[in-house]
Parts: structure tokens; sequence; C-alpha cells
């Protein structure tokens, strides 16, 4: 599933991954405000991204990046970048409606306003619960006291809703991994290893490359790189209660 929005400088095909693993062995993938089936074989990245102006296919990426000296970056680093763009109308309007939108209760699934119910039931889909266990505690064992108090959130947080998809830096939760060390990265990676396929770890990480490739198109690689994504967990790691993960951020 990908989220398609725009931030006046550049298009933005965004997605955020919510892994949950519960006692029954199942794993589901999350959004913002809703759980989404995604059918197999069915491809993330669609063939063509439509914008409110038009159209990019995957190969003609070229008219929508900005001559030299015009990209709308406003800093070199994601902090410089994103203290001069909030203060433009346009982006404290779109966080404004974000924050309303957190504040609203999660209700359901809805196509009309009226809640679906009965969509989903626990069954095992013999997800990797136990290797995602481990890979999850081992991450854990590695963190400072201070990035456990940013990475982890108890089971019932609403935090998994407050993802974003901007290059902006205003999370209030998670552990962004641009600003750690090299082995704590790894044993994040090692998390989606053990919860993903290989084919959907593979466009995992071929997302955050490609965010990497946009920053050096924009000149901006403090600003969009491979690792300028935040990951949180949530509840305890455990093959018999549920918890989860998050990993959110733009490309």
């Amino acid at each position: 599933m990908t989220r398609l929005a725009g931030f006046g400088h550049f298009p933005m095909i965004a997605p955020a991954w919510t892994m949950a693993a519960s006692r029954a062995g199942r794993t589901s993938l999350f959004s913002r405000n809703r759980l989404l089936a995604i059918p197999p074989g069915n491809p993330i990245l669609p063939q063509t991204f439509h914008t409110g102006t038009g159209h990019m296919s995957r190969a003609d990426f070229r008219p929508f990046v900005p001559e030299p000296g015009q990209s709308r970056i406003a800093g070199a680093t994601a902090e410089e970048h994103t203290a001069v763009i909030c203060r433009r109308e346009r982006a404290r309007k779109l966080l404004a409606g974000w924050a309303e939108l957190g504040e609203r209760p999660f209700t359901g699934l809805t196509t009309d306003g009226r809640v679906r119910g009965g969509l989903f039931s626990l069954r095992s889909e013999d997800a990797p619960a136990s290797a995602m266990t481990d890979a999850a505690i081992a991450l854990l064992a590695r963190l400072s006291p201070e990035q456990k108090r940013k990475m982890v959130f108890a089971v019932e947080s609403e935090r998994w809703r407050h993802w974003q998809n901007t290059e902006l830096c205003v999370d209030g939760h998670g552990l962004r991994l641009d600003g750690v060390e090299p082995d704590l990265r790894e044993a994040v990676l090692s998390v989606l290893e053990a919860s993903l396929s290989p084919k959907g770890l593979e466009k995992s990480r071929s997302v955050m490359r490609l965010n990497a490739f946009l920053g050096e198109l924009l000149d901006a690689p403090g600003v969009l790189g491979e690792w300028s994504y935040t990951f949180a967990l949530f509840g305890v790691p455990s093959v018999s209660e549920p918890w989860g993960w998050q990993l959110f951020g733009h490309h």
C-alpha cells in the first residue's frame, strides 16, 4: 500500500509499515487509520504515480526534478529544513489537520461513514512470530535508556496512528535511523528481515535507497537519505502476546 501526496517541491510516494504479531501467529499491515488487506501478488508500488497536475511513470522522473537552484529544500539537514518549512502557512495547515485527525478516536473501516464490522478475524497465518520476537529482543538489548524511551511504547498506544510521510522531522515518537550508529540500524533491519518476505524486504529497502537517490538529485542528502526513516516498537516482543513494530518515512 502506498500513499501519494505532494509537498511543493516534489511528488512523494510514501509508504509506512506497521507490522503486528499476535498470539495466533497472525501478521497484519496497518495504515494510519485502518487495517489494510493486501492480496497476495498485489504490487505495493503502482506502475504509474498520479499527482495533482499529471502523472509520472517509473521511467520518466526527470520532468519532476527541479532545475539546479530551484529546489524547495530549505536546509542542509532535515532539522534545518523542517524549521524553515514549518513556518510556512501550507505546512502549518497540514500539520494542524493531522493533529486534529489524531485526536479523533479510531473506530474501524468505512467506505460510507458507517463502520463495517466482521471484516477480519484472528487465525493462524504461519507468521514467523518466533524469528520476529528474537530479532526484536536483540534490538532492544542494543538500546540505551534514552533510545528505548523514544522507540518503545505500550501495545495499546495511539502513537501507531501518528506516522507521517513527508521529509519533515515532526515525528512525536520513534527512533530516527539516520541519527543512530550503523550496528543499531542493522538490528532494525534484522527485525524487518525476520518479519517480511524476501520480496517484501527488498521492496522496502529499495524504497529507502530510492529516497537517497532523490536526495542526490536535489543535492539534499542531509534531508533525503537512505536512513531518513523512523522506527518504533509497540508492546513487549513475545510469541504469545500481541506486539508490533512500525517503520515510516518519505521517498
